[in-house]
């Protein structure tokens, strides 16, 4: 039983939150999850919106290591989407996900709204 995925790639990893949600839906029981959250070069098309997928498909997910746009907003669906609160995400790394620097507590707030309060984040930024 897998319990443990890690990816470090070179370049971002290209796909949709779509071709990520199939893929966690094939790691049902992982609790440690890095994709390529540290990337050298290359943009995300993954976004906040993937974050209730997280709790949806892995329910036992602790941490998680990602590389996406925080530039996007989340929907209004995402933001109100209570189901990823409840989660049992522990850390969210970030990595160097691109941010607006000038409006860090904007994201601040969204990841306060999209995870679980005992839920630590990290955003380290190009």
């Amino acid at each position: 039983r897998l319990t443990t995925f890690s990816l470090r790639w070179p370049t971002a990893l290209r796909g949709s939150n779509d071709d990520l949600i199939s893929l966690l839906s094939l790691m049902p029981g992982v609790e440690r999850l890095y994709l390529n959250r540290y990337p050298d070069e290359g943009e995300s098309d993954l976004t906040l919106d993937i974050l209730p997928a997280f709790t949806r498909c892995c329910p036992k997910l602790r941490k998680l290591g990602l590389f996406i746009d925080c530039r996007i907003p989340p929907s209004t669906e995402t933001l109100t989407d209570e189901y990823a609160k409840h989660g049992t995400l522990e850390s969210f790394d970030l990595g160097r996900s691109p941010a607006n620097t000038e409006e860090r507590h904007i994201l601040a707030s969204w990841l306060n709204r999209l995870l679980p309060k005992s839920c630590n984040h990290l955003l380290t930024g190009a």
